[in-house]
């Protein structure tokens, strides 16, 4: 027995041959997910069955850059209207 997560899969069933090379398509169509293979995702995910924290880790910190992503520009435009109101004419920061 090996520790190969391929080692595990079934032959394909007969009946029409599966193209078995990825086809990323043209720019103009939608032809990369015609050729999405369930395979490909059950052997990454028999990779990633080990480490389910890891996976939980990073799925979570992507989420956390997305939300600081999308308060970078709210955070600028706060600072151009106050800058371009007025507001903070005369405001002194108290130490």
């Amino acid at each position: 027995m090996t520790d190969f997560a391929f080692d595990a899969e079934t032959p394909p069933a007969p009946g029409p041959r599966r193209r078995r090379n990825a086809n990323l398509g043209t720019a103009d169509a939608e032809e990369i997910f015609a050729s999405f293979d369930t395979r490909i995702i059950r052997r990454f995910s028999a990779f990633l069955r080990p480490h389910p924290w890891s996976v939980i880790g990073a799925l979570g910190m992507a989420v956390v850059s997305s939300a600081v992503q999308v308060l970078i520009p709210l955070t600028i435009g706060q600072a151009v209207s106050v800058a371009t109101s007025g507001r903070a004419v005369g405001h002194r920061l108290h130490a």
